[in-house]
C-alpha cells in the first residue's frame, strides 16, 4: 500500500468488531463539519475544518479493500462508549447523542472517495447502525464497501 499512515493513527480491532467479513475499523467517529469561510485580501475563502480532514484521512487509511468502478453498498456501524461517570449498574443505553448519523455517513463517504470508489455518487445503498452505548475502550466505527451486482434490486 502506497498510502502513508496518518500521524497519531492507532489501528486496533476489537473482538465485537470482527463479526463482519471484509470490514475495516477506525478508532474514532468521523463527523462532517460545516465548511468555514474567511476573508483573504478582501476575497472569501471557503475551507473544510482541519479536524474533518484529519478524521477523513484516518478512515481512508483504515480501508484496505479494492477500488470499485460500479455501484457499491456501504455498511457502517457506529460504536460509542458509555461516559465514565455512568453508574456501574448501567451497562448499556440507547445512543441518541451526537454526532448525527447523516454527518458520520457523509464523512465516511467523503473519506473513501478515490480510495474505495472513484466518487461517492457510486454509493447506491447504505446500511447504518448506531449501536447502544456500552462499556468499551472508546468510540469507533466499523465499515465495509462491497459491489452491488447489476442484477440486484432492478
Amino acid at each position: 500500500d502506497h498510502r502513508q499512515q496518518p500521524k497519531g493513527l492507532r489501528l486496533e480491532i476489537r473482538e465485537e468488531e470482527t463479526l463482519m467479513i471484509n470490514s475495516y475499523v477506525a478508532n474514532l467517529i468521523p463527523v462532517k463539519r460545516r465548511t468555514k469561510v474567511t476573508t483573504r485580501n478582501g476575497y472569501p475563502h471557503i475551507y473544510t475544518p482541519t479536524k474533518t480532514l484529519e478524521e477523513e484521512e484516518i478512515v481512508g487509511y483504515a480501508y484496505r479493500g479494492e477500488k470499485y468502478t460500479g455501484a457499491v453498498r456501504l455498511t457502517l456501524h457506529i460504536f460509542k462508549a458509555l461516559p465514565k461517570r455512568t453508574p456501574k449498574s448501567i451497562q448499556r443505553e440507547r445512543n441518541t447523542s451526537k454526532p448525527d448519523i447523516d454527518n458520520v455517513i457523509k464523512a465516511v463517504m467523503d473519506a473513501l472517495n478515490g480510495i474505495a470508489y472513484d466518487d461517492d455518487s457510486q454509493v447506491c445503498e447504505i446500511h447504518v447502525y448506531k449501536h447502544d452505548k456500552t462499556r468499551r475502550a472508546g468510540d469507533s466505527i466499523r465499515f465495509s464497501v462491497e459491489p452491488i451486482d447489476a442484477s440486484e434490486n432492478l
